[in-house]
């Protein structure tokens, strides 16, 4: 799944979902990509109908993290890193 929503990516990242890729389209849009799948889905429909719940804590450090990402504003591919 692909997205450029900063609060579901947040959101995401918060319920365990690891990003595989992102990248900064030529409008100065940054698109996440994580792994599809049912639990995937459920979040991302549980957040357009407003009823995901998570840890404020955890939230914040999920902003953080993607403010990194946004503003450097380049591209990575986890999947091709050794981390």
């Amino acid at each position: 799944m692909k997205t450029k929503d900063y609060g579901l990516t947040c959101l995401l990242l918060c319920k365990g979902h690891e990003i595989l890729n992102y990248k900064s389209d030529g409008a100065g849009q940054v698109w996440f990509e994580f792994p599809d799948g049912n639990e995937v889905e459920k979040i991302e429909n549980d957040f357009f109908m407003n009823r995901a719940l998570v840890s404020a804590n955890d939230f914040l450090s999920a902003q953080k993290r993607i403010k990194n990402i946004i503003f450097r504003g380049n591209e990575h591919d986890y999947r091709k890193s050794d981390r």
